[in-house]
């Protein structure tokens, strides 16, 4: 999808173009979008909200890390697991946040979240959007796809999709 400034935010920049809400201004500006707004790093501004001892270069990595499966529908427990492994690969015993087990992890990775549900609103009827828009497709039964097209005329298809439940493994 065709989005405004690469890798700013793209994730809610779809929402609004998905939604036909690109001409939202309180969001627009929240977001450092478009000519007259200035530029703002929603990431930044979000991170110096947690009490965290760490700075805010490294705030900043801990909410795009969360935001990023987040905007696209994510639950806080796929949020909170991507936040531990991101942990576990980035950050050393000697850092603060390397240190932390996966409860305090976690609780970071919840706190996250709720600020992004308080900050970008959008999200809730963005799913609502895509979750009708699979149902109608699934109860109509004449597709197993969906499809749009962007406002350049690029159209795209999505396959419809089950989740799936982790089976119970055996106990030997």
């Amino acid at each position: 999808l065709p989005i405004e400034i690469d890798q700013s935010s793209s994730w809610a920049q779809h929402m609004l173009f998905m939604l036909k809400r690109q001409g939202d201004v309180e969001l627009r500006a929240k977001l450092g979008l478009g000519k007259k707004n200035k530029h703002r790093d929603i990431y930044l501004e979000i991170g110096q909200q947690l009490d965290i001892p760490v700075n805010d270069s490294i705030k900043r990595k801990l909410v795009k890390t969360v935001a990023m499966p987040w905007g696209y529908g994510a639950v806080t427990q796929t949020c909170q697991d991507d936040l531990i492994k991101y942990r576990d690969e980035k950050f050393s015993k000697k850092d603060w946040f390397g240190k932390q087990d996966d409860i305090v992890v976690k609780n970071v990775a919840k706190q996250i979240c709720e600020l992004l549900r308080k900050e970008i609103p959008v999200r809730q009827p963005f799913n609502k959007t895509v979750k009708d828009a699979c149902n109608a497709v699934r109860d109509a039964g004449t597709k197993d796809y969906l499809q749009w097209t962007t406002p350049f005329g690029f159209v795209v298809h999505q396959r419809m999709h089950e989740r799936h439940t982790k089976q119970p493994q055996a106990q030997l």
